[in-house]
């Protein structure tokens, strides 16, 4: 996944007698069956191979384990490595509870964890703007990423501006009215960012839509980490 990327989560809630599984992602969730039994001794057998089953055909990203701390206890050591690696535990939860509730708590814990996650990325990246490994600002991005120089756009959602792009090159610019390349009259672009964002899928290039962040706001909210070989490259 990448950091901008909603991971799939396959659900288990169980109790000692009963469990269910669910999917959630981006928004949606449905039910995948139910199973009933001694979920305290021989049936957890049971619920780990259904769970390790149904993670690798939903291909699901996390699996989230909503039991109580003591059936967790003995159910972890029976998932498989891959499970257990990026599990997420939730000992609020249960299968009694409605599916509303269930979703609402997930989603919950995945808006703090895209902050946390998104806090590190965002210090990293501003440690790699010091060192001369990236670069902040409109221009600046607008230049690596014509350049090739781009292995991950961050950008701060919502963030839009008018720029400039030559129709006889395609060269993007902020606000250059003749293209700097090919000297021809260029042509407003009314969401320049948008246009940057699109073009970087295109090539490839990492992009991480950063929600709130008041030190990238201030460092320009967008900004392009470059590849490795031109972290030091004077950009044009």
């Amino acid at each position: 996944m990448t950091p901008d990327t909603l991971p799939l989560y396959l659900v288990l809630l169980a109790d000692a007698r009963r469990a269910r599984f669910l999917e959630l992602h981006l928004g949606q969730s449905c039910e995948l069956g139910a199973l009933e039994g001694d979920f305290t001794g021989a049936g957890l057998d049971v619920l780990s191979t259904r769970a390790d089953i149904l993670c690798r055909d939903r291909r699901a990203d996390r699996l989230v384990l909503g039991c109580d701390p003591s059936l967790q206890s003995l159910l972890i050591p029976l998932l498989s490595t891959p499970l257990r690696q990026d599990l997420l535990l939730e000992p609020l939860l249960g299968p009694d509870l409605p599916l509303e509730a269930v979703v609402d708590r997930i989603a919950h814990h995945e808006r703090e964890a895209r902050k946390v996650r998104q806090a590190v990325l965002v210090e990293r990246f501003l440690d790699e703007v010091r060192q001369g490994g990236a670069v902040m600002g409109l221009k600046a991005s607008t230049s690596a990423l014509q350049q090739g120089c781009a292995r991950l756009l961050l950008v701060r959602a919502g963030y839009a501006k008018m720029g400039r792009c030559c129709p006889a090159c395609g060269r993007l610019s902020v606000d250059h009215r003749s293209c700097p390349w090919c000297f021809r009259p260029t042509a407003v672009v009314p969401d320049l960012v948008e246009e940057l964002a699109d073009r970087a899928a295109a090539a490839g290039v990492e992009i991480c839509r950063v929600s709130e962040d008041a030190r990238f706001d201030a460092a320009g909210r967008i900004g392009v980490a470059l590849v490795a070989d031109q972290g030091r490259t004077r950009l044009t």
